[in-house]
């Protein structure tokens, strides 16, 4: 019998964590959105995690506010504590398009490390590139 974890109106991606027991979900929930959920399988709670994350960024790389960024889950550590949160740029909301690119240059690459019940930020990452250390 199957067992209804999570519902969502609108998209979705998962990863399950290494050891079984946890699911990441990046919850697309409307256009130019996104949350970051995690469910406990064995206790089916449900916790969103990415607002000390989405906090850390606004305060570490100031960014412009025509910049739509959103936090997007991207790795489980192996013991399924941690989640790497990457902020995206989703969208730059000007009205010439000719100010996009300008604008969205602007745009500073984190990543973070969060603990994967609270979301508590434990580690920033200032590249563009999958952190190697994470």
């Amino acid at each position: 019998m199957a067992k209804l974890i999570y519902s969502h109106q609108r998209g979705i991606s998962l990863t399950v964590g290494l050891q079984g027991h946890s699911v990441l979900i990046n919850d697309y929930f409307a256009p130019k959105t996104c949350k970051v959920v995690t469910i406990n399988l064995d206790t089916g709670g449900v916790r969103e995690i990415d607002s000390a994350a989405v906090k850390e960024y606004a305060r570490s790389a100031n960014p412009d506010s025509r910049l739509i960024i959103v936090p997007d889950a991207q790795s489980v550590s192996p013991d399924d504590r941690q989640v790497l949160i990457k902020m995206e740029l989703m969208y730059v909301s000007v009205p010439i398009g000719e100010q996009a690119g300008q604008v969205g240059q602007t745009f500073k690459p984190r990543w973070y490390a969060a603990d994967s019940n609270s979301g508590q930020v434990l580690l920033e990452y200032r590249t563009g590139q999958f952190p190697k250390d994470w």
